[in-house]
């Protein structure tokens, strides 16, 4: 009773002519700074083919499809795994409850990379061991885990989400557990995009290392 009193009496507000311009307005903005990121990455790519691995399109599709998951507001460990979950019996859901806790450095404590746990999780995936005693697997998973994680921090400088936030002028986050809004002043600012990249990038290039039927 006391709920239908108040939907009554305190009815929720309509948005505002002006909220909605401004929601459509950073709508817009962030669709135009996600097609401007393509570009500067497809340049980037194209420049830098000759000292990267060119990866086949359904391994490119997986990084351009974590880089949109970023943009449309997944964390940067959701990005990177659900990107790939799928190739582990994972469904899109599943994938983004595991990989949200991660978000903004561990429950965003600026810890480890978001982006950087994303590899973590899915290298578990790909091979983790599932028997308690086998030493064997365990030890091989940690190699990959080291090997890759090696590659990011020579890529980024560190695995360290407030070390990135704090590289080449970005303001180095507080920790908080409200997370940021995403507005396209934060897609701007934040160095996040180009890190969930280059996590979805260094798993694909592993991917077809060792398996090599992509």
């Amino acid at each position: 009773i006391v709920s239908i009193v108040s939907i009554v009496f305190n009815p929720p507000q309509a948005e505002t002519a002006s909220e909605n311009r401004k929601r459509k307005v950073e709508s817009r903005n962030q669709k135009n700074f996600l097609l401007s990121y393509k570009k500067i990455a497809s340049k980037r790519n194209t420049k830098i083919s000759n000292k990267k691995t060119m990866l086949p399109p359904n391994l490119q599709a997986r990084v351009d499809r974590a880089v949109d998951n970023f943009m449309q507001g997944y964390g940067c460990c959701q990005s990177v795994v659900a990107a790939f979950a799928d190739l582990y019996g994972l469904d899109d859901t599943m994938a983004k409850r595991i990989g949200a806790g991660f978000g903004g450095g561990v429950g965003r404590m600026r810890m480890m990379c978001g982006a950087v746990s994303g590899i973590v999780v899915l290298v578990g995936l790909d091979c983790g061991q599932t028997e308690g005693s086998d030493r064997e697997g365990k030890s091989a998973c940690y190699k990959v885990v080291q090997e890759l994680l090696a590659q990011s921090k020579a890529q980024n400088g560190s695995l360290i989400c407030a070390e990135i936030l704090g590289l080449k002028g970005n303001v180095k986050a507080q920790s908080s557990y409200e997370a940021s809004a995403r507005t396209a002043e934060y897609y701007k600012t934040r160095p996040c995009a180009a890190k969930v990249e280059s996590a979805a990038r260094i798993f694909a290039e592993y991917l077809l290392k060792v398996k090599k039927d992509f």
